[in-house]
């Protein structure tokens, strides 16, 4: 497969305040030591196109440095260490839905990186994933009010072949 490898091929759905949320505009992108290949760092952005050339909205997390060791069921804590940031970005301007509690499992994961282009990796992630958002939270960790908090949940990922960034 020379030269025309597709990347970030596949479909992230959700539930986004009880509501169907389904996208395949999808961006992930592996980190990884230049030498060993290990993954230092994995993100998955999913985007709904606004039909204009923008986004509607978006749904979006990422293991932090060195914290991904392969399939599992991860916790998000907003205490160190950070294992995973999770947000919902709404549509409109002005603000985020950041976790404050959620999980992502990892139940299969594999890449390669490919000889065509070393940008580029051939591989596949699946997996689900849910979290509770708020706008604004306070010290004890509760949201800030009603308006300010939305449940994300019945999330899945399936997304084949990967942006490939060496550390």
């Amino acid at each position: 497969m020379p030269g025309n490898y597709a990347v970030n091929v596949g479909t992230v759905t959700a539930l986004v305040g009880g509501e169907p949320w389904t996208s395949t505009d999808l961006e992930v992108t592996l980190v990884v030591d230049s030498d060993t290949l290990e993954v230092i760092q994995l993100g998955v952005i999913a985007r709904r196109p606004d039909g204009t050339g923008g986004t509607l909205d978006r749904i979006d997390f990422t293991f932090d440095n060195g914290d991904y060791t392969g399939p599992d069921t991860y916790s998000f804590t907003t205490a160190p260490p950070y294992i995973l940031g999770m947000n919902y970005v709404p549509p409109g301007p002005g603000f985020t839905y950041q976790a404050l509690d959620g999980t992502v499992t990892v139940s299969e994961f594999s890449f390669v990186p490919t000889l065509a282009d070393p940008d580029i990796a051939a591989g596949r992630l699946v997996g689900t994933f849910s979290f509770n958002g708020c706008t604004t939270w306070n010290v004890s960790g509760i949201c800030g009010g009603s308006d300010s908090s939305i449940a994300v949940t019945s999330g899945t990922f399936e997304v084949c072949n990967f942006n490939l960034i060496r550390y």
